[in-house]
């Protein structure tokens, strides 16, 4: 009987040790299923990262910092110093100028601030929203809001030139 007992002991033994033994069962990978019409590549590193890409359309080459390097009158550089600024973002542009005027003792001044936008062949075509300047008697003359011009800008060596008429324009600067 004895032996009868340490055989039945044995089998209990066999039968608790032997899953510990053996290998465990390793999961199956899950099955890949092919790439849909929605999943998107990773972005490189190195890919240069456009601003459409965030919803941010490319800026336009006018847009930028200027400040004012020339004032041309009848074909020929001003004789007296100027000075401005003009600020073109997407959508607005912000003149400052200020000038000798044609006495001493006369200032011209010009100031505003307008919507524009680019139309073939370099031209703008310009909204005021706020504008105002000096006439020849250092009058201030109020611009009239929602009065729209047109006016050729061309991209000059760094910078661009706002042309007025065929002799007259401002050549600015970039300075951002």
């Amino acid at each position: 009987m004895m032996r009868s007992a340490l055989i039945g002991l044995g089998v209990l033994f066999g039968c608790l040790i032997a899953p510990a033994t053996q290998d465990p069962v390793k999961p199956s990978a899950p099955p890949t299923s092919p790439p849909t019409a929605t999943d998107k590549p990773a972005a490189s590193a190195s890919a240069p990262k456009s601003t459409e890409a965030i919803g941010k359309p490319q800026p336009h080459p006018f847009e930028g910092v200027y400040s004012l390097r020339e004032r041309i009158l009848d074909g020929k550089a001003a004789p007296l110093p100027s000075r401005g600024y003009l600020c073109v973002t997407n959508r607005h542009m912000f003149l400052c100028l200020g000038a000798p005027g044609s006495a001493a003792d006369k200032v011209l001044l010009r100031a505003g601030a307008r919507t524009w936008v680019p139309r073939e062949g370099g031209y703008v075509e310009t909204t005021v929203l706020l504008g105002w300047g000096t006439d020849d008697a250092g009058t201030i003359q109020f611009e009239q809001g929602g009065k729209q011009e047109r006016r050729r800008m061309e991209l000059i060596r760094g910078g661009v030139r706002v042309v007025q008429d065929a002799r007259n324009w401002l050549d600015f600067e970039r300075i951002e």
